[in-house]
C-alpha cells in the first residue's frame, strides 16, 4: 500500500494492521511506519529544529516502537499518539543528556593542555589586587559580611540565607545585603581616596 492509501484509512480501521504488527509482522509495522512517519518527523523537527537530528530521533522512535510493539496495548486512541509519546520522550532525553554532557573538541583539548598554572608572582599580584576588597569586607559588621559571603561566594539563595540568619525573612536578607553593599562601597571609596 502506498502512504496516501494508508493515510486515508481511519485509525480505527488500522486495528487489524496493529494486531498483525503486535505479533511481529514486519510488513504490518512497515504499513504503520509509512502511515505515521511524516507526522512524527514534523513533531520532532518543530521541537529540535535540526533536520538531521529530527531524522535520527524519528528513526529511533520507530525502532523503539518496533521493539516494543508486542507490549503495545491499544487503548482506543490512535497508535500515532503512542509514536508521538515515544518521540517526545526521546527529545526530552536528548536535551537532558546534552545539558549534562560536556563535549570538548580536539582542538580545544590541545589548547587546554598548554594552559599552565599561574606563577607565584602572578598569584601574589592577584592577592595584592584583591586586598582592598578583603580589607573592606573584614571591616563590615559580621551580619553584613555573612550575607554577602553566603550569597556571592557560597551561592546560597535568599531563602536559605534567611534560615541561616536566625530565621529572617527574604526581604530582610535583601535589605541587609543592600546596606552591606553601601558600607562596602563607602569603605572602598575611602581606601581609594587615601592612596
Amino acid at each position: 500500500m502506498t502512504e496516501k492509501v494508508i493515510r486515508r484509512i481511519a485509525p480505527s480501521s488500522l486495528g487489524p494492521t496493529i494486531e498483525r504488527a503486535r505479533t511481529g509482522d514486519s510488513q504490518a509495522f512497515a504499513g504503520l511506519y509509512s502511515c505515521y512517519y511524516h507526522e512524527v518527523f514534523r513533531f520532532v523537527l518543530v521541537r529540535v529544529t535540526d533536520r538531521h537530528l529530527a531524522e535520527d530521533i524519528t528513526s529511533e522512535t520507530f525502532l523503539r516502537a518496533f521493539g516494543a510493539m508486542e507490549r503495545y496495548a491499544p487503548t482506543g486512541a490512535d497508535v500515532g499518539a503512542w509514536f508521538i509519546t515515544i518521540a517526545r520522550n526521546l527529545i526530552i532525553d536528548h536535551f537532558r543528556s546534552s545539558r549534562v554532557r560536556r563535549e570538548v573538541l580536539i582542538g580545544d583539548a590541545r589548547a587546554q593542555d598548554t594552559v599552565t598554572a599561574p606563577s607565584a608572582e602572578e598569584q601574589a599580584l592577584e592577592m595584592i589586587r584583591h586586598e582592598p576588597l578583603r580589607s573592606a569586607l573584614a571591616a563590615l559588621p559580621a551580619h553584613h559580611r555573612k550575607t554577602i559571603l553566603l550569597q556571592y561566594w557560597a551561592g546560597w539563595p535568599n531563602e536559605r540565607i534567611a534560615r541561616e540568619m536566625d530565621g529572617r525573612t527574604t526581604g530582610a536578607v535583601k535589605a541587609l545585603r543592600r546596606r552591606a553593599f553601601l558600607h562596602l562601597r563607602t569603605s572602598l571609596r575611602r581606601e581609594a581616596m587615601a592612596q
